[in-house]
């Protein structure tokens, strides 16, 4: 997959998450996984690193109303601001 079409995934995840979440409870913390859904999450496989990455710079940047909120053993997680 070329870095092009990473960028575009990543956005798209972006997207799905942004739709999302006024569906989410301010006070749990999710990971990007939940946060995107089951469905849209299986689009990244093999990629999911990579996308992660990628939406914690946004999350960084502050883009999207989420904020860093710890970490599992293997995923980022995230509140709603």
């Amino acid at each position: 997959m070329t870095k092009t079409e990473l960028q575009a995934m990543a956005d798209d995840i972006r997207f799905i998450v942004e739709c999302n979440l006024p569906k989410l409870d301010p006070e749990q913390k999710y990971t990007l996984k939940e946060m995107a859904g089951e469905e849209a999450w299986e689009l990244t496989k093999g990629h999911e690193r990579t996308i992660g990455t990628r939406f914690r710079e946004y999350v960084n940047q502050g883009n999207i109303g989420v904020v860093y909120a710890g970490e599992t053993s293997n995923s980022n997680l995230y509140q709603l601001i």
